[in-house]
């Protein structure tokens, strides 16, 4: 058995999101790493989302259409890593982040590339993580 549960999503390119309750299956709870690079028509993400208590790392690189994150984003208590690298529409980080506390990397990728053209500003209480190291 692997060390590391990982669920890896290849989105076709013409679906725009992923089914709402996605996440909810109790059996998900223990993936650590999520892999959802470049699912480029992906426009957000569910809410069930929150219910992957165990998730540690979340890869949305290249996920040029997404433009929000779910609040729900806030229960994952074990969150440590999320790479939002080249997600050019990515308009808005939810409050609910700063509830992460083992949040450590928040990466939106090099200063050679696109990165997040589309995020104005992100929340304050961003600062507060007390695990944050790379920002």
């Amino acid at each position: 058995f692997p060390s590391e549960l990982c669920l890896t999503y290849v989105l076709p390119p013409f679906l725009s999101e992923l089914p709402p309750d996605l996440f909810s299956h109790p059996a998900l709870a223990t993936i650590q790493r999520l892999d959802l690079r470049k699912c480029k028509s992906l426009l957000s993400l569910p809410e069930s989302l929150g219910s992957l208590v165990g998730l540690r790392s979340i890869d949305l690189r290249r996920c040029t259409s997404l433009t929000s994150l779910p609040d729900s984003i806030g229960s994952l208590s074990c969150l440590s890593e999320i790479d939002l690298g080249d997600c050019e529409s990515l308009e808005t980080i939810p409050q609910s982040i700063s509830q992460c506390t083992s949040l450590s990397r928040i990466s939106f990728g090099a200063m050679t590339t696109p990165g997040c053209n589309a995020l104005t500003n992100l929340p304050d209480e961003i600062c507060d993580l007390p695990s944050l190291r790379e920002l």
